[in-house]
């Protein structure tokens, strides 16, 4: 990155640890609020959609299947070809 200058260049500066940031975006340090409030009730949120993901993955599964016998139950069974071709000669 040192010595390549290319059409970014000027809209990215190289961040901590050598990522490229936007230039433009602004940043704010963690305060003491952010540190204690924030990222306990970030954790938290992150386990409550952990915890709601299960009984929802488990309902769905279990829709899919019943879908799936529901379809089973009212497909019609296939017609023999002998039967379509009498069905088209009548119609004729």
């Amino acid at each position: 990155m040192s010595g390549v200058s290319g059409p970014m260049s000027d809209a990215m500066t190289p961040g901590s640890a050598g990522i490229a940031d936007p230039a433009g975006r602004p940043r704010r340090r963690a305060t003491l609020v952010d540190w204690l409030v924030r990222v306990p009730l970030g954790f938290f949120w992150l386990v409550v959609l952990t915890i709601l993901t299960f009984p929802v993955a488990i309902y769905m599964t279990l829709l899919h299947y019943l879908v799936q016998g529901a379809k089973l139950l009212i497909r019609r069974p296939a017609r023999r070809a002998s039967e379509s071709a009498s069905a088209e000669e009548r119609v004729a």
